[in-house]
């Protein structure tokens, strides 16, 4: 992947509303787009480094562990879930979370969510699904090219 690359990838991300984030195996956030920050009520920079059950909350963490176990253990994640934002607004929202390996060995995951009631008219749930996978596979792909770059992988 070039700087090029990069610079697209990181464009793209940064446009999105999509949330996308980018978690080690010990679940510490390395990576976090704006559309999380508006989300999450924090920035990037604040949540780097931070357990996502600090970042979601205790409540989130316990229901979202079983997706996070398996994750961790390899398997893509998907679930749906409704939840009150500031103001009364209500979201749905469907969160993936996918794998990152290497060889075989969980490496990290990606998580993305995406707030469906702007597309349910417009797309149908297979359109959706598929504009996330792509969308990860992006953000595994971007973020590998980043581990090689510093020597990571």
């Amino acid at each position: 992947m070039s700087l090029l690359d990069d610079a697209l990838f990181a464009a793209a991300s940064d446009a999105t509303a999509t949330v996308i984030a980018y978690w080690d195996t010990g679940c510490h956030n390395l990576v976090a787009n704006p559309a999380f920050e508006r989300r999450m009520g924090r920035t990037a920079q604040e949540v780097l480094g931070t357990h996502i059950r600090e970042v979601i909350g205790p409540k989130q963490y316990d229901l979202r562990r079983p997706y996070l176990d398996g994750v961790l253990s390899g398997t893509p994640q998907a679930f749906e879930r409704v939840y009150n934002a500031e103001g009364g607004i209500v979201h749905h929202v469907r969160v993936e979370y996918v794998p990152d390996s290497i060889e075989g060995d969980v490496i990290g995951f990606a998580s993305m969510a995406i707030d469906l009631e702007p597309v349910t008219t417009e797309l149908s749930d297979a359109d959706v699904a598929t504009r996330l996978r792509f969308a990860l596979h992006s953000v595994i792909a971007g973020l590998r090219a980043i581990h090689h770059r510093l020597g990571l992988s």
